[in-house]
């Protein structure tokens, strides 16, 4: 008698088992915005929020020949000793910009999809020097008119897996290369040294690497043919490509970090 009733609940657990399973696939299969084997190209327009992550030196220095008047900013080429100095920058905030693209997704099973997109961003950050002014011992006296701007436009390779956890709701994760087409830090300052002064705009095209490969992660909402997504983006290679300035007081390399937010409408077949 025991034996038949241990015999008895193994089969009514191998049985709920079955129906439990059951009904979970039936319930993801349902939850699935596109069924299985169909495209969706969905083109999408946002904005992002855009910083670097650690401490992101930004130096500015000046070189003034003193041999001639400083009427205009100028290369010192004689071998008379100039006043060079230089003032570095961490305070910074996110910066806001454009995030516009287009994206493939294919719907491998009614839960799982993966996706390939291109999208426009502008990223960077701004740094808080409005108004910073400083008089060296020098006699040189400058002064940052205005935020430092950091803009690295370019384009981001999105390759995501998709995930469907509820109806229309999505869980994504993938890598994404982003190449930066233009990189200009835009600064305005004012240089005085011995009654003159000067308006210059220094822009350092050089100080940022043309390539960062970026884990992104997000969310998404699925209504009708209409997409909301949020998404974060870490990156895991170095942006800095400053070799002598501020190495002894920041750190040595530099992350892009990227939250964005677009929305998209979906073209099916």
């Amino acid at each position: 008698m025991p034996f038949t009733l241990c015999k008895q609940t193994n089969s009514f657990m191998r049985k709920m088992t079955f129906i439990v399973v059951a009904s979970l696939i039936t319930t993801f299969s349902a939850w699935a915005q596109q069924p299985a084997g169909t495209f969706a190209v969905t083109p999408k327009v946002g904005f992002s929020l855009s910083d670097f992550s650690g401490k992101m030196a930004l130096a500015i220095g000046y070189a003034i020949d003193r041999s001639t008047p400083i009427s205009e900013p100028q290369m010192v080429e004689n071998n008379h000793t100039p006043l060079v100095g230089a003032v570095g920058f961490n305070d910074r905030k996110s910066k806001m910009g454009p995030f516009v693209g287009l994206e493939v997704q294919y719907q491998i099973t009614p839960v799982f999809g993966i996706s390939l997109g291109t999208f426009y961003t502008q990223q960077g950050a701004k740094y808080k020097t409005k108004g910073f002014e400083v008089n060296g011992t020098d006699g040189v006296m400058l002064r940052i008119n205005d935020d430092i701007n950091v803009n690295l436009h370019g384009i981001s390779i999105p390759l995501l897996a998709n995930a469907y956890i509820w109806k229309g709701l999505s869980l994504k994760a993938g890598i994404q290369p982003e190449f930066f087409l233009s990189k200009k830090v835009d600064a305005d300052v004012t240089l005085s040294y011995d009654g003159t002064t000067i308006h210059a705009y220094p822009n350092f095209n050089d100080d940022f690497k043309s390539f960062a490969l970026s884990i992104p992660v997000g969310i998404a909402y699925e209504y009708r043919n209409f997409v909301a997504d949020l998404r974060y983006s870490f990156g895991v290679t170095d942006v800095n490509d400053v070799k002598d300035i501020g190495k002894n007081s920041f750190s040595d390399t530099a992350h892009n970090r990227v939250l964005s937010f677009t929305l998209g409408y979906q073209f099916l077949w």
